[in-house]
């Protein structure tokens, strides 16, 4: 089982590329939604924060996790 090791300062320096690749692989072979959802939260943020540009970043695989994946408690969201 590959582990994804990224720091919090990877995810806030990568290029979206690399991140977009790393990530890919990452979900195919191991398939942990949890993951990859707070990963996503955090380049969210890393958006907000900064110039670089996360919109539609890995578009089909959010759409894979929030539409056909069980729901877990990474995936809600509370008010």
């Amino acid at each position: 089982m590959t582990e994804l090791h990224l720091t919090a300062n990877q995810i806030f320096t990568l290029k979206r590329k690399t991140l977009e690749k790393r990530l890919m692989a990452y979900y195919e072979e191991t398939h942990d939604e949890n993951k990859i959802v707070k990963i996503m939260i955090a380049l969210q943020v890393r958006e907000e924060l900064c110039d670089a540009d996360f919109s539609y970043f890995l578009k089909e695989l959010v759409r894979h996790l929030f539409l056909k994946t069980k729901s877990t408690r990474a995936l809600i969201c509370y008010p």
